[in-house]
């Protein structure tokens, strides 16, 4: 290789590594953003993938995925906040998007998955590409959607429901979101914990959100994740010293049309305490939990 062929794909190798395309859906008014590494296709396909086997899904610090709302990926939901991902082969004709550490924000086990097909497309990329694309009318406040990958003419899709948000109030210096999680959902909380509403202190990207998450009797709020920028390195658990825990109790209301989805029916923050109430079904579940405890030097 000559000298300006060798300093052409080291300029072409540092762009690329500059590159993080941040293809982005919005949902009333909140968005799910992916973040990766341009990586331009070679002499290796997705398809030479082992089985069992993590990819980075790109080039450079880790891809990551953040979430201002929840997303449902088949049966299970991934609350807000920043995480890894990495891309794993399933089996000889799907892969699956890893999101790495979702379940420790819930307590649950098992790394939430988006699982899609291998297939070929019609019209093959020159470099990774990831993209999101809108699948028909939302349902009940909810938009169904598609993460689709292309690599040469490899070509995957993973499904996914985006959750809009149902009701926004300012609570003393916070503001508080809840979700439209259908009511089989909550009602299974005892087996898997529900992220129902984001916590927020601050603007925009600076601001500091905790997932108030409920489970069967007690409710948590839970620091948003933060994603590792190694590929392959340690995933650390939300902090347990800025982790709040207090009651949930139920009451039954009585009102002519039961609530399919949750709704926030009150909150108020007093005497370092904030208390919220839902609404599901013909139920009110209602929270206590201690004000949230700020990183050192917010």
């Amino acid at each position: 290789m000559n000298h300006r062929s060798a300093a052409a794909v080291f300029g072409l190798t540092a762009l690329l590594v500059a590159q993080r395309p941040t293809p982005t859906f919005e949902w009333q008014k909140r968005t799910t953003t992916l973040t990766y590494g341009a990586l331009l296709v070679g002499r290796h396909t997705l398809s030479e993938l082992e089985i069992g086997s993590p990819w980075r899904l790109g080039m450079g610090d880790a891809s990551t995925w953040r979430l201002e709302m929840p997303i449902l990926a088949g049966d299970t939901v991934i609350a807000p906040g920043l995480y890894r991902i990495q891309l794993t082969r399933t089996d000889e004709t799907h892969c699956a998007i890893l999101v790495n550490g979702s379940n420790l924000v819930l307590g649950t086990s098992g790394e939430a998955r988006v699982v899609g097909a291998l297939g070929k497309t019609q019209k093959p990329t020159k470099k990774l590409d990831l993209a999101w694309h809108k699948q028909g009318a939302a349902v009940a406040g909810n938009q169904p959607a598609k993460i689709v990958l292309q690599f040469g003419d490899i070509e995957w899709q993973g499904d996914v429901t985006i959750v809009g948000n149902s009701k926004t109030a300012t609570v003393g210096a916070y503001k508080l979101t809840a979700f439209t999680l259908d009511k089989a959902m909550l009602d299974a909380r005892d087996k898997t914990p529900v992220p129902i509403a984001v916590l927020s202190k601050g603007k925009d990207k600076d601001a500091e959100s905790w997932n108030l998450v409920l489970g069967k009797s007690e409710a948590k709020l839970v620091p948003w994740m933060a994603a590792a920028t190694d590929p392959f390195g340690p995933v650390v658990p939300p902090d347990a010293k800025l982790t709040t825990v207090g009651p949930l109790t139920v009451a039954e209301i009585k009102i002519e049309k039961p609530y399919e989805t949750a709704e926030l029916l009150a909150s108020s923050l007093a005497k370092g305490e904030l208390k919220v109430s839902f609404g599901v079904g013909q139920e009110s579940l209602d929270v206590t939990v201690p004000e949230p405890k700020a990183k050192a030097g917010k």
